[in-house]
């Protein structure tokens, strides 16, 4: 008997330099041709320019991570916490060939089912510690099998093509306040898709269930071009819903970041060695204060570590204002066996974020600890770092300009909305998105990724380098040249304040 597969679960990834997809790409492409959904998780390396390969292929559902914080609110002594952030682990940022993440779904602080014949399985539970985008990447693969048995179940048998899949899993997708480059469309809506499965076209619909989606004939738009441009765009809207909708588009993108106070210094130091450590990890720090004012649309928070040696395990938690668990960063870094007294790639600046946090004082809590939360696990043992740790957190808003000119989709209909997109004065990559919001309740965000080339004679730019938690290669940023016509060499010369310039000669084939 041959059984034919309709989902492939891919936990897994590879450093994603350019020019090294198609390793990957040939299979997976081969298993969506012939009709596989392929779902693939972005990678655990922090949110900065680090999606891995095979997620960056677009014919493929990426799946980012996004924060449950209930167990670990319950085993550190929190009462209430906040979930739906991006978290800290999850890969995300622009990947080189000018994609991001599809979507996200849960991928910390979960757990999942052992084998007691393992050997990481806790003696006295069944259950362990199950969380990064290897946990997100299988629920949107279940997700699919839901989807894939709506559609059957509402078109006479027949099964949806994985665009199709992919279609409405993403525009279904609930939007959590992220930038689109860490949540792409949103946090997965299993119900709201299944709903818009069962209303999109596709042979003899059953229309036994309303809906009120706006499905999109695209997960995301990529565009690269010259600074100050303008790239004429199109998508096309499908109204799920029994009435018509009126529906107009709005771009969102973040302003530049401001520092919300001083950036904070405190001396490291370790408890009582007599004393339990807590489940959390043992304090390290003095506690950081800071204030948010009202209406901020995200909070960036960073810990830096100035350890020569990049061995020092720390991380922080997040408190907000009403007492609430709202964020931990993360750290992959772990001791070499192999090689006594050695390191991993132990990261030196831990960084988290935050959607809409409340207004009033946050609490920062540098601990002792990993950040993993592993529950199962006995808390880490203090360290010998006895140096300087600093914290700043700085704030953004998100801007906003007119899209598209309100239209009016059908029931059951699909109108093409024309877009404008404009490529920023600055080279590098300056993700946004289209928030579409209908009368009926519909609402879509449409990941738009603008890559603006270096000029043909050059020029300096910025880029931010930010965070990697320790694991992979950490964070790439990508940037292009607009090479003149029947050049066939090209010298380019790199420098920064801090290193010296080098030089790269390229010919063209």
């Amino acid at each position: 008997m041959v059984e034919h597969a309709d989902v492939m679960s891919e936990s897994y990834g590879y450093t994603q330099a350019p020019g090294r997809y198609s390793l990957f790409y040939g299979a997976n492409d081969a298993a969506v041709a012939a009709g596989v959904t392929v779902v693939v998780s972005s990678g655990d390396s922090g949110v900065s320019g680090t999606v891995s390969s095979p997620a960056t292929d677009p014919q493929v559902i990426a799946v980012g991570a996004t924060n449950t914080l209930r167990l670990n609110a319950q085993a550190y002594g929190y009462d209430n916490w906040i979930n739906n952030d991006i978290t800290p682990l999850s890969s995300g940022g622009t990947a080189p060939n000018n994609r991001v993440v599809d979507l996200v779904a849960p991928g910390y602080g979960g757990e999942a089912a052992c084998s007691p014949a393992g050997t990481d399985c806790p003696t006295n539970t069944l259950t362990e510690a199950f969380g990064g985008t290897s946990q997100s990447c299988p629920l949107v693969s279940g997700a699919v099998a839901d989807i894939i048995q709506a559609y059957a179940d509402s078109h006479g048998g027949a099964k949806p093509t994985p665009a199709l899949i992919k279609q409405v899993l993403t525009s279904t997708a609930q939007d959590v306040g992220a930038p689109a480059d860490l949540q792409g469309a949103g946090l997965l809506n299993v119900y709201a898709a299944v709903r818009a499965a069962q209303q999109v076209p596709g042979g003899a619909a059953n229309n036994t269930s309303d809906s009120s989606s706006l499905v999109a004939s695209t997960s995301q738009i990529a565009v690269t071009g010259e600074a100050g441009t303008s790239s004429a765009q199109q998508v096309s809207l499908y109204n799920t819903g029994s009435q018509p909708a009126r529906v107009a588009g709005t771009y969102r993108a973040l302003d530049t970041a401001s520092q919300l106070g001083n950036t904070v210094t405190e001396p490291v130091s370790a408890p009582d060695p007599s004393l339990p450590v807590p489940a959390a990890g043992a304090q390290a720090a003095a506690p950081i204060t800071f204030t948010v004012p009202a209406g901020l649309d995200r909070l960036n928070a960073d810990l830096v570590i100035p350890d020569p040696t990049n061995s020092t395990i720390l991380s922080f938690t997040l408190i907000d204002p009403k007492g609430r668990l709202a964020q931990i960063s993360y750290d992959y870094g772990k001791v070499v066996a192999a090689r006594p007294g050695t390191f991993g790639t132990v990261p030196n600046i831990q960084h988290v974020e935050v959607a809409a946090p409340t207004k009033g004082t946050w609490t920062v809590k540098v601990l002792w600890a990993n950040g993993r939360s592993h529950l199962q696990e006995l808390p880490n043992v203090p360290g010998s770092y006895r140096g300087n740790v600093s914290f700043r957190a700085t704030g953004q808003h998100y801007t906003t300009a007119k899209a598209s000119a309100p239209v009016t989709i059908p029931s059951h209909g699909s109108v093409t909305v024309p877009l404008n997109v404009k490529l920023p004065s600055a080279p590098g990559d300056h993700p946004e998105s289209v928030q579409f919001a209908g009368s009926n309740g519909g609402q879509t965000s449409l990941p738009v990724l603008r890559r603006t080339l270096i000029p043909t004679n050059g020029g300096s730019f910025k880029t931010t380098i930010t965070s990697s938690v320790g694991r992979g290669v950490g964070q790439i940023s990508t940037y292009n040249l607009d090479v003149p016509t029947g050049k066939n060499e090209l010298d380019v010369t790199f420098s920064t304040p801090l290193t010296r310039a080098s030089t790269t000669r390229c010919r063209s084939t």
